[in-house]
């Protein structure tokens, strides 16, 4: 058995560039993950070489991506959890003026549409 994996087993099959920066909410495929590490790591030894950039950001440019998708992430958890404000409310707004609009009620005519 592997101590590693989670409740439902999901934790093997994520990449490890993902388990490493412990993304929980951004579910990057093994393609990305190898974009963000090996593929700036390329990109910055070419410009690197190229003497376009110094040599110490080659390190620094796939350290500053990492920062950016866990930034990412971390937002992507903000905005997954509403906050609740007190009993009855969320966000501010009482459940009867967050209900959904609804699009296409009864009476209601899209704008630049004639009803025949």
């Amino acid at each position: 058995m592997n101590g590693h994996r989670g409740a439902d087993g999901a934790a093997a099959d994520r990449p490890f560039y993902a388990r490493a920066l412990r993304l929980r909410h951004l579910r990057p495929s093994g393609l990305l993950c190898f974009v963000y590490l090996e593929g700036t790591l390329g990109l910055g030894m070419l410009f690197a070489l190229a003497e376009a950039i110094p040599w110490w950001s080659v390190p620094m440019l796939p350290a500053v991506v990492a920062a950016m998708v866990k930034l990412n992430d971390v937002i992507a958890a903000a905005a997954a959890a509403p906050a609740r404000v007190g009993p009855g409310r969320v966000s501010g707004l009482r459940r009867a003026e967050a209900a959904p609009i609804r699009v296409g009620s009864p009476g209601a005519s899209a704008p630049g549409l004639r009803r025949d």
